[in-house]
């Protein structure tokens, strides 16, 4: 065997020692490999042979999993170049770099770069193979992918129909990649608020993964999981428990109760307990959440802190105030802690404050109602405060209630328009439309404007 022919055996054996390592996640050593197989293969065959793609792509891999994707973009380019110069633009080998590209680009947040060769590689596929065929529906559904990273979801729904529909033509509909495409098309409807068509993409992917799989299978489990969200943003919240349950159930047994997948899957569910008053039960899932964030992350990691809300929140649901307030004390030394005094400006640390102030307020309220009275004006400054921090913290129900007590007190006490009346009344108001009672809430803003504006 001569020189270039030893090389190429060679070349191989590194390739396999460096795919071996990126398996095995040891990718500093996996680099190393790569790069050094990447320039002996150009130094003994020349920087255009067409065996030195192999090792670049392997470089190119590498660099992606490390997420320096400008390097890896660079080289995918180049294998590019090789391949539409060897093979021709649209050759197989030629698609496969194009595809390599591609996919840097996207895990590199380019979506402009992704969509303009993602078009220009569907644009040859149908000029080669015709829109009624598999590379050609294939490409379209990356493309479709492209659109949908980008947050473009009406773009990737309608070109993902279009798949669909082609795919029904050409494929039984149990062919695994017929079934992939409903599921992504049902999460594009999910994240268009379009739940009935989701949900009816789901319940026949589901009825078809029973048919080829049994019961008792992972595709069962996510697609149940998908289902129960679809059902649960549909207000349709007895058959979104069920498919939740059923979801968590596959989850445990499959995985077992302290994987992270089965963990994942409860916080949906208790947020659908507290949504059907069930907080008992939301107590021991949040209770079982935040086990688990202890054990994998530590005290003070974000998503342990984010466990600890949720028990502060179910707490004050159950007007277990002293207990919200004592949790609310510790997360809030806890986020002190992690992020200094001066940096507690994020969304979950005003709700985390806005919890622990009422718990602190509720207190005080009811004590004040028992020693003043409800109508006393004191009484009513903290049931104003209350209602503040209820509509801060999305609980608008509960905020709209004590808002028309406040009214119905300062009417008796004050008139129709005193200005504190006035104010309670714009306040609610404000309140109705995020309860869509828009009738109410234009009938308030119309007194509140007239009594303002005073007789003609």
């Amino acid at each position: 065997m001569d020189a270039q022919g030893d090389g190429l055996a060679a070349s191989r054996l590194k390739g396999q020692l460096c795919r071996s390592l990126v398996k095995q996640q040891i990718l500093e050593e996996a680099e190393v490999v790569a790069r050094k197989n990447w320039m002996e293969s150009r130094a003994l065959h020349g920087e255009d042979a067409s065996c030195t793609t192999s090792p670049t792509c392997d470089l190119a891999m590498i660099l992606s999993y490390q997420n320096r994707f400008e390097g890896a973009i660079e080289l995918y380019r180049e294998v590019l170049a090789k391949q539409e110069s060897l093979y021709g633009e649209t050759h197989e080998l030629t698609r496969n770099a194009m595809t390599n590209r591609l996919s840097a680009y996207v895990c590199a947040n380019l979506f402009e770069e992704a969509k303009s060769l993602s078009k220009h590689a569907v644009e040859l596929s149908k000029k080669t193979h015709g829109l009624e065929s598999i590379v050609t529906l294939t490409l379209l559904f990356f493309l479709s992918g492209v659109h949908e990273r980008a947050g473009q979801f009406e773009e990737s729904r309608d070109m993902k129909m279009q798949v669909l529909k082609l795919e029904r033509k050409l494929r039984p509909p149990w062919y695994k990649e017929t079934l992939y495409t409903m599921i992504k098309l049902a999460e594009d409807h999910y994240s268009l608020g379009e739940h009935d068509q989701a949900i009816a993409l789901q319940l026949e992917a589901l009825d078809i993964y029973r048919h080829l799989e049994g019961d008792h299978t992972f595709s069962i489990m996510e697609t149940c999981f998908a289902l129960a969200c679809s059902f649960h943003n549909a207000c349709r919240l007895q058959d979104a428990r069920l498919k939740y349950v059923e979801a968590i159930g596959l989850s445990r047994s499959l995985l077992g109760d302290r994987d992270a997948n089965t963990n994942a899957k409860l916080a949906p569910l208790m947020a659908l307990y507290t949504d059907i008053d069930e907080y008992d039960l939301a107590e021991d899932l949040a209770y079982e959440i935040l086990w688990f964030m202890e054990k994998a992350h530590g005290d003070d990691h974000a998503s342990t802190q984010e466990a600890k809300n949720n028990i502060i929140i179910v707490m004050t649901s159950l007007d277990r105030w002293r207990e919200a307030e004592c949790q609310a004390e510790k997360l809030v030394a806890s986020l002190e802690k992690t992020c200094g005094e001066n940096q507690l400006d994020t969304i979950n640390t005003v709700e985390i404050y806005l919890n622990r102030a009422s718990t602190l307020n509720q207190e005080r309220l009811e004590t004040l109602t028992d020693t003043l009275g409800p109508d006393h004006v004191i009484t009513l400054q903290a049931t104003a405060l209350m209602a503040d921090i209820l509509y801060e913290l999305k609980r608008y129900t509960e905020a709209a209630t004590l808002q028309l007590q406040i009214i119905s007190a300062r009417t008796s006490s004050l008139g129709h328009t005193n200005p504190k009346t006035l104010e309670a009344k714009e306040n609610l108001s404000k309140t109705y439309p995020t309860e869509k009672k828009y009738v109410e809430a234009a009938a308030y803003a119309e007194e509140f404007s007239k009594s303002a504006s005073g007789p003609a």
